[in-house]
């Protein structure tokens, strides 16, 4: 039998290569910037510094000397920036081995990471506004992930050697693990095997994305410069499936994304009409306290831009056997997972989410310690989770895993069958209304304040000011009475919504694991990736006869834990017997 052709390389072997150029000019420029900033934050200082006596008038009391000496340390610091740069540019190297990839660098403390091609499970890279408009982005390589490996990150690589890294990387890994790349110009065998419909110019999109929003001509624009350096688009596997944001989905992820702050927001504005009713007992309480609204509207307006920019661009695809997405603005995050590294499909809904009928959908993965950044992995943002979807339609959740994840679409098709027992319920009005409410203890604090505060503004000698200091604490004593029970009220709402729609499901090959509630979360994990699963119960669960089962995925950096409360003890050593084997489900 004929051996298959070889698939050519963009990397000799063993030759190592620098990174791009702009390394040196564009982290000189970063120590520019935070010296500036630290010259303007220090400019009250002068100010101050030439004000010499207290009628105000102005005398430099700064000499010429001294402007001279700053302005050589401004420059001496620049200058030694500079060398450090280039000794760091000159010792940094990359390439290809013959099983792995490496990495050197350090200029006192020297580092060589060598990463085998087998071991490597994705390939991500970030650019920052600077980065990209170099065309730079900074190359992370992810491996097994856990705290014992550790990822690699390559700094300023244009654009396409990037591209190229990441193919050469996927082609070595699969010449390693015995498999044959595929060669160019010939079909995906991957698209061949799931039966998608779509070609490597025009993938298949996938149902319930929608289509392109108003930011995503903006991002494409940006992404098709490809900065100065960034070279031209590399292609890889053919994409079979993908997917975007449409305009509702974009505005509605940015308002989801946001939840606390709105809370915060919704807060301010209450205390804002709480100190209109303190305006009888002091003009000034409510100036304050109306200003500090308007200004938590401004900040949270200006968080609302920050969320857009970031869900600008959203792209999801299925690249081979690998899904990727990529969003941004001004910041662009490129993500992609192996099938076979994915730990658990999990679908998660917010108060704003639940409203509309929409949800999260996310990979749980695992993740790598970057060898600089601590556990921050490869997505700082979410570490061990990669959202592939952040505001779909609930009913479209199995239909998207059909087109881009059909080895995951059974895994969410089926209703949870073992809900949490009876007594939850009374155990979860206790828990979240008294226990573990800070409202609960907010209140009995301020019911106590109140009328302490109210009858010393009546029985002390005090002044006119200081009564009516008493009276607005009196008054938001009592305001944040009513806040708690509120919240005291909503936390019992949450409790019956979670005792009602809170269980478990195993069974064909996977665990299913519903924490309903205001808040709900949906975590479905195959059965050989749980690590470990365990009933835990305290003496009052035992009471009761109900525990507590965790399921222990590789997820996130070390380990991730999926707990459910107060299922039935039959219930619980039900499902650590099926995952035992020693039982089998129907």
């Amino acid at each position: 039998m004929s051996e298959a052709p070889e698939t050519p390389t963009h990397f000799a072997t063993g030759e190592m290569l620098k990174v791009h150029h702009s390394y040196l000019w564009l982290r000189l420029l970063s120590i520019a910037f935070s010296l500036i900033v630290i010259a303007v934050t220090s400019l009250p200082g002068i100010v101050s510094a030439l004000v010499s006596d207290g009628r105000g008038a102005l005398r430099l009391s700064v000499s010429g000397p001294e402007i001279i000496a700053t302005i050589v340390v401004f420059a001496f610091v620049l200058v030694l920036a500079f060398v450090v740069n280039v000794m760091g540019y000159n010792r940094l190297r990359y390439g290809f081995d013959e099983g792995e990839f490496s990495l050197h660098s350090g200029i006192v403390t020297k580092k060589r990471v060598h990463v085998p091609y087998s071991k490597v499970q994705s390939v991500n890279h970030t650019a920052s506004i600077l980065q990209r408009v170099a065309g730079v982005c900074t190359l992370q390589i992810e491996t097994a992930g856990g705290a014992a490996n550790k990822g690699v990150k390559v700094p300023y690589i244009s654009l396409a050697d990037a591209e190229r890294i990441r193919e050469e990387l996927f082609l070595r890994k699969a010449r390693a693990l015995g498999a044959v790349p595929p060669a160019p110009g010939t079909s995906n065998p991957v698209a061949a095997a799931i039966g998608a419909p779509g070609s490597p110019t025009r993938p298949a999109a996938v149902q319930g994305t929608g289509a392109p929003n108003v930011l995503d001509q903006a991002t494409s624009d940006v992404s098709d410069w490809r900065g100065a350096w960034g070279g031209g688009a590399v292609g890889l596997e053919p994409v079979t499936a993908e997917g975007c944001l449409s305009n509702k989905q974009l505005l509605l992820s940015v308002l989801a994304s946001s939840e606390p702050q709105v809370l915060a927001v919704i807060l301010c504005t209450v205390v804002g009409a709480g100190a209109v009713a303190s305006w009888l007992v002091h003009p000034a309480f409510m100036l304050i306290a109306v200003g500090a609204s308007l200004l938590a509207l401004f900040v949270w307006a200006c968080m609302l831009v920050g969320f857009a920019a970031r869900f600008a661009g959203f792209k999801m695809r299925r690249r081979g056997s690998r899904i990727e997405v990529e969003h941004g603005l001004l910041q662009r995050v490129f993500n992609s997972i192996e099938v076979e590294r994915i730990q658990s499909v999990n679908i998660r809904q917010s108060f704003v989410r639940k409203c509309f009928g929409y949800c999260e959908l996310s990979l749980g993965r695992i993740d790598s310690v970057d060898l600089e950044e601590g556990s921050k992995g490869a997505s700082a943002m979410s570490p061990g989770v990669l959202v592939v979807h952040p505001f779909l339609k609930l009913s479209d959740a199995s239909v998207l895993l059909g087109r881009l994840l059909p080895e995951f679409e059974a895994c969410v098709d089926r209703p949870v069958s073992h809900r949490v027992a009876p007594v939850a319920l009374r155990r979860a009005l206790i828990r979240d209304c008294i226990w573990k409410n800070a409202g609960f203890y907010f209140a009995v604090t301020a019911a106590v304040l109140a009328p302490l505060s109210g009858g010393a503004a009546a029985q002390l000698p005090l002044d006119a000011f200081e009564v009516a200091a008493l009276r607005a604490l009196e008054v938001a004593c009592w305001f944040v009475v009513v806040l708690a029970l509120v919240a005291t009220a909503i936390a019992a709402v949450n409790a019956v919504v979670w005792t009602r729609e809170s269980g478990i499901d195993f069974g064909s090959g996977r665990i299913a694991i519903l924490s309903g509630g205001l808040r709900s979360s949906l975590t479905v994990c195959p059965k050989p990736k749980v690590q470990n699963l365990r009933l835990e119960s305290n003496p009052f669960q035992r009471a009761a006869k109900v525990t507590s089962v965790v399921a222990t995925t590789a997820a996130g950096v070390g380990h991730t834990s999926v707990r459910l409360r107060d299922l039935s003890e039959e219930d619980g050593f039900a499902v650590l017997s099926w995952f035992a084997g020693r039982v089998k489900p129907n």
